[in-house]
């Protein structure tokens, strides 16, 4: 199975690039979702979390307490990179797992939507990268628009990778700075010549 990685910084996206790829028919494993999956009531991960961690970082109602995961951001570096290569492990391995229906279904390419684009797993299983990039006063604007204030926006976008060590992972990078058409129009350069090449063919024109 021919396999795309979509990633990108905070503010960039990411998400839409996604979207588009799904409106075109292609299947897309998005890690955030597998994250609340693995990490919600009886999810995968929840049992090692608890070996690991007790049920400090567990709500009451036996799912991921992201509270108390914030607090650990601050208090606890090493905890914290604990608790993200469990729930890392278990996200790719739901990925995984998730991408074999799909072979066995028959399909011939999917996405992995990946906001931390890690080596094991991701770099590591993707066929393409796709890198989706915006100028900063964009990601900003889209940021505020969510409800985050420009210093907290900045302060996310400083602890994440750089500009230049996502755009070493590329083999394609794509501007998302300004209209949805553009985007599809970025998206398309880049994927058709690759996937014409290798005989698989999208609806390009199909958009919702």
């Amino acid at each position: 199975m021919f396999t795309i990685g979509i990633t990108g910084g905070i503010g960039t996206g990411k998400s839409a690039a996604a979207h588009v790829l799904k409106n075109w028919g292609i299947p897309v494993l998005d890690a955030d979702a597998v994250s609340h999956q693995v990490t919600a009531v009886g999810g995968a991960a929840i049992p090692e979390i608890v070996a690991t961690f007790g049920s400090t970082v567990i709500s009451d109602t036996g799912e991921l307490d992201r509270d108390a995961v914030a607090d650990l951001v601050f208090h606890d570096r090493k905890s914290l990179d604990t608790l993200s290569f469990i729930v890392h492990r278990h996200v790719i391995a739901t990925m995984h797992a998730d991408r074999e229906k799909l072979i066995e279904a028959g399909k011939k390419i999917c996405v992995f939507d990946v906001p931390i684009p890690l080596k094991d797993g991701f770099l590591d299983s993707c066929d393409f990268i796709l890198v989706i990039t915006a100028d900063l006063r964009t990601r900003l604007q889209r940021l505020q628009a969510r409800g985050l204030p420009e210093e907290k926006a900045r302060q996310r976008m400083a602890v994440q990778l750089s500009e230049q060590d996502y755009a070493s992972m590329a083999d394609a990078l794509i501007d998302n700075s300004s209209t949805l058409e553009d985007l599809r129009e970025h998206l398309r350069a880049a994927l058709e010549p690759v996937l014409t090449v290798r005989g698989i063919n999208i609806n390009y024109d199909k958009n919702e």
